[in-house]
């Protein structure tokens, strides 16, 4: 008996993501210098030229574990899985858009692995797990909420 190479891709067709307030327990409040304006009369414009310091981050780096399975066999024992936004070259961004000017997501720098690794073995009909990585740029959003669109992404598996 011949028994070719195959695999069996599971996936969920949405994800839903809900970013946790990643500014929470940031310092507010005083620089811890004080601003001192004297021999102030009517009339007078005061300026304290306050710092606010650097600005947070505006990429989060996200990994949704256990986000694809395989089943298969190959002749090497072995696939390898890479991961696209779908309908565009590798390495381009989807981008969700928010309700009227809210702005726009960046998701980037799509990884998708095994173990840590595109490359991995394959164990029959038992399923391998793999993970989703991915940087959610947020300097074009303007405003809390919903974000959505884009096509999202395409997962590939090949036996090796």
């Amino acid at each position: 008996m011949t028994v070719p190479p195959f695999v069996i891709l599971y996936y969920p067709s949405n994800i839903s993501i809900t970013l946790k307030d990643r500014w929470t327990g940031a310092t507010a409040g005083g620089t811890g210098t004080t601003t001192t304006f004297t021999d102030v009369v009517d009339g007078d414009t005061l300026d304290a030229t306050i710092d606010p310091g650097t600005a947070p981050s505006t990429t989060i780096a996200i990994t949704i574990s256990n986000a694809w399975a395989v089943r298969g066999l190959s002749a090497a024992g072995t696939a390898t899985v890479s991961i696209k936004p779908k309908n565009t070259p590798a390495g381009s961004t989807i981008t969700l858009t928010g309700d009227a000017s809210a702005g726009s997501l960046a998701i980037n720098s799509l990884t998708a692995t095994s173990g840590g690794s595109a490359t991995f073995g394959l164990t029959g009909m038992t399923p391998v797990y793999g993970d989703v990585g991915m940087t959610i740029d947020m300097a074009n959003a303007n405003k809390s909420g919903t974000f959505a669109g884009g096509d999202g992404y395409t997962i590939t598996v090949v036996t090796n």
